[in-house]
């Protein structure tokens, strides 16, 4: 029999959605779909696309919110370090008590490594400075007013992050729970339609599904797209009809006598890596129908490994 598993990775799954949608719309009410239709199942099709783009959304914030911390933490790093060296005349170049007013003020005249203590070191060295402006020094901007100034705006970029995640985790659970209800409908709408059409009806076809009783061969894999990446390349393709499995086919030209396969798998994407840099590699692709038995090669493509 051949098998229908809904795709794992989100865009394969989306994808194949998208094919059963298209056929319970235009071949639903032929068929007799009655409880499991292209009208309960878009809905929850167009919210899982949707849940899954606010996530996109706010992974790009927290993103961007870690790359707006990093230059503002280095900043007040930048800062602190040339204001202890300005500060050595004073009070010594080795940590002693007398630093202590200074607000370095933990046995040590290091600048600190992370962002939160960074500031916590800033802001007491900005009063130290507030109530002692004979140690400024404005030519090197040792100021407490342009300490201050970095000190507000990594502030800022360390509020920023525990609000960034907060909503990425709301995000990514709304996501989640958006995509398990698509597949349980999904299910019960493929379910569904095999209690109203035999087992070898073309009308499978229509809604982008394996007949369970064929046993022909999987057909040609299309679409096939390959990137490199370091040491390797990732592929993606398009589903063939009659495809349970699919086979990655590779081909070290010079090394290699044949093809051989470096992956099996029922998803619609791979990532191959370990080659080495400089090899020409041939690949193709192969779907395997339900038994086993394999469909045609895809012609083959050349890359060279980077």
């Amino acid at each position: 029999m051949a098998s229908n598993r809904q795709p794992d990775g989100e865009q394969p799954f989306f994808d194949w959605v998208i094919k059963l949608d298209a056929g319970a719309l235009a071949k639903g009410a032929i068929v007799g779909l009655a409880h499991h239709t292209h009208g309960t199942l878009n809905p929850k099709y167009l919210a899982a696309v949707a849940a899954a783009a606010q996530f996109k959304t706010a992974d790009a914030a927290l993103s961007a919110a870690y790359l707006t911390l990093e230059p503002a933490s280095e900043a007040v790093a930048e800062w602190l370090g040339t204001t202890r060296d300005c500060f050595k005349k004073f009070y010594g170049k080795k940590w002693s008590p007398a630093w202590i007013v200074t607000g370095f003020d933990d046995d040590s005249t290091a600048v600190p490594r992370r962002a939160e203590e960074r500031r916590d070191r800033a802001e007491k060295v900005c009063a130290f400075l507030t109530a002692t402006p004979a140690r400024e020094n404005a030519a090197l901007d040792v100021t407490a007013a342009i300490g201050n100034g970095l000190l507000t705006t990594l502030k800022a970029a360390i509020l920023a992050i525990p609000d960034k995640e907060s909503i990425l985790g709301a995000k990514k659970i709304a996501k989640d729970n958006a995509i398990v209800a698509l597949r349980k409908e999904a299910s019960l709408l493929v379910a569904e339609l095999g209690g109203l059409i035999g087992d070898n009806d073309p009308l499978w076809d229509a809604f982008g599904l394996n007949r369970p009783d064929d046993s022909s061969p999987a057909a040609l894999v299309e679409d096939l797209v390959l990137t490199l990446i370091p040491g390797g390349f990732s592929a993606s393709w398009g589903a063939a009809a009659n495809g349970h499995l699919y086979h990655v086919l590779i081909r070290i030209v010079g090394v290699d006598a044949d093809y051989r396969n470096v992956k099996t798998t029922a998803d619609l994407d791979a990532t191959i890596t370990g080659l080495t840099t400089g090899n020409v590699v041939d690949v193709q692709l192969v779907a395997l129908n339900d038994a086993g038995s394999e469909g045609p090669r895809t012609e083959a493509q050349h890359i060279t490994i980077a």
